[in-house]
């Protein structure tokens, strides 16, 4: 349950500083990419929100042995 607990933080530390990442360049540019990024943060978020639930099942697995 460690190593779950440890991939879903790594999941969403990734996708938070990606998600960070894109917002600004896509604010500091002003690409005309704004569906790419739109896609692009919405991807993320799907990944981050992943990463949140695997981690709150492994820390409840963990929290009730």
């Amino acid at each position: 349950m460690k190593e779950l607990l440890m991939y879903g933080e790594g999941l969403m530390t990734a996708s938070a500083l990606f998600w960070m990442f894109t917002v600004v360049i896509d604010f500091w540019k002003k690409p005309n990419y704004n569906v790419l990024a739109l896609a692009l943060v919405s991807l993320e978020t799907l990944i981050m929100l992943a990463g949140i639930a695997i981690g709150i099942y492994a820390s409840w697995k963990l929290w009730h042995k």
